[in-house]
């Protein structure tokens, strides 16, 4: 019934993307510069003349609330029971009942001035008032027990204190508003903001900041001799990120959030993590995720940059029993590439891909990278070993033989157009001196496995010189060559 009996109405705005509800009592929004504060606007004749704070997250630890606001309605942080710091602005001039009820870790509080009604029990009995002489903070604070320390006789310098985020990431040409945490706000304050490099981003008086070019600067704000810094990465926001959709970990162990793929791939993203059962699952700030009770836990990565969230489903199992090795057994040639995966099994139940640790038993034979990569050197036969858990091993049998091959002359320095159009070779070596690889120097080679290709050849590779050729390009130490 939101509209009920709005007979007259022939055209309605709703909101806008920071919508929470709408209701008869009003429309609710949230301030993307001050997160996890739900707004409504108040209204002198039909007119806006005000924000009312109607809610709160209840796992916020300081709250600064927004200009402009009017009002701190009903229960708005009741149950905030982190909540240690809030900061007023002067234009709140009314604190509903129990407006900061079970706040229990909030001892201390700046009532401006312009507040003329406080309901009851708005704040717990422990907390101390500060306010000025003759106000109506000083007269309910003193009828309700509460202990008062009045501005007019004590120091700023002695109670004084200003927080800032310890860092800041904006989008780069936006502009974000600074909330700093201000105690007490008092009217007579003039903050000083500056920034320590205004080609990445300049402030305004206000705190407005103004993001110009990718890179950090150090904001600083000064109150009366007191400073606080800021360290703001001005970044290219993401479009869009993705998350691997199932992760595994042991009961009792960890492993690293995953590292997400961006779009476009210049883009930044600063990942907050949270799980939907916090005593199945701890994460630290850190990133590395720790499970505890076995059975599945939906995590989130939110981006505070651009606001996307992701989900991935974290799969807690009991310690692994074995591990298998994919392939178990592999043919290659001299400087032939192979990558090895380990997957963990409980009983029978494959749980997936996990990090193993790989050893070559003769790396004279073959060797083998932390992520599993081998490299064939010399004809032999050795095993590609998978360790996990420092229990559970299995192993790839890898035999390497002899290939037909064409080592190139040492004195090389071009491979002409189409100069090897025709052989039947599987190994091709070239020299560390080639600098340049003409077109179809390397085509339609239908033998080829393997062509081992110097770095100094990449700039001077042609885009059509192995058109038709499926062999692995790599250079002699087994990275792969990209021209």
């Amino acid at each position: 019934m939101a509209f009920f009996g709005c007979n007259a109405a022939l055209y309605t705005k709703i909101g806008s993307e920071t919508a929470v509800s709408l209701s008869r009592a009003g429309y609710t929004f949230m301030d993307p510069d001050y997160p996890g504060i739900s707004l409504k606007h108040t209204f002198n004749q039909n007119e806006v003349s005000g924000f009312e704070v109607v809610s709160a997250d209840t796992g916020m630890a300081s709250a600064v609330i927004p200009q402009s606001v009017t009002a701190v309605g009903k229960a708005a942080f009741s149950g905030c029971t982190l909540l240690n710091h809030v900061s007023f602005p002067d234009s709140v001039n009314e604190i509903g009942q129990s407006a900061f009820y079970d706040c229990r870790r909030l001892k201390e509080v700046y009532i401006p001035e312009m507040v003329t009604s406080i309901g009851d029990s708005a704040f717990n009995p422990n907390t101390t008032i500060y306010c000025y002489e003759y106000t109506v903070a000083e007269a309910w604070a003193n009828r309700n027990g509460f202990k008062v320390v009045l501005l007019d006789q004590k120091p700023f310098e002695e109670i004084g204190r200003i927080t800032l985020p310890e860092d800041l990431y904006v989008q780069n040409g936006t502009q974000k508003t600074v909330t700093a945490e201000i105690f007490p706000n008092t009217p007579d304050l003039v903050p000083v903001w500056t920034s320590s490099d205004p080609t990445v981003a300049t402030v305004s008086e206000d705190g407005v900041l103004a993001a110009l070019q990718n890179g950090e600067t150090t904001l600083t704000l000064t109150v009366k001799g007191k400073t606080a810094q800021c360290t703001v990465h001005v970044v290219t926001m993401a479009e869009d990120f993705t998350i691997p959709a199932e992760l595994y970990v042991q009961a009792k162990k960890s492993i690293a959030a995953p590292v997400p793929a961006v779009t476009p791939e210049d883009a930044t993203v600063h990942l907050e993590w949270s799980a939907d059962n916090a005593l199945a699952v701890e994460i630290s700030p850190a990133g590395s995720i720790t499970g505890y009770v076995v059975g599945d836990t939906v995590l989130t990565a939110k981006d505070t940059i651009s606001g996307l969230t992701k989900t991935a489903t974290l799969h807690i199992v009991r310690p692994v029993s074995a591990i298998s090795v994919t392939p178990a057994a592999a043919g290659l040639i001299p400087y032939e590439p192979l990558q090895l995966t380990a997957q963990a099994r409980i009983g029978t139940t494959e749980i997936g891909e996990v990090g193993a640790t790989w050893t070559s038993e003769d790396p004279s034979v073959a060797v083998v990278d932390e992520s599993g990569r081998v490299q064939a050197l010399a004809p032999g036969r050795t095993r590609i070993v998978a360790t996990f858990d420092g229990r559970a091993t299995a192993a790839c049998t890898l035999t390497v033989r002899e290939a037909a091959t064409i080592r190139l002359p040492a004195s090389l320095k071009t491979v002409s157009a189409n100069a090897l159009t025709g052989t039947t070779a599987e190994l091709y070596i070239l020299p560390d001196g080639v600098e340049k690889i003409e077109s179809g120097a390397f085509a339609n080679l239908q033998y080829a496995r393997v062509i081992v290709i110097p770095e100094g050849a990449a700039a001077g590779t042609e885009a059509d010189a192995f058109a038709g050729t499926d062999a692995v390009l790599v250079h002699p130490d087994g990275t792969p060559f990209e021209p």
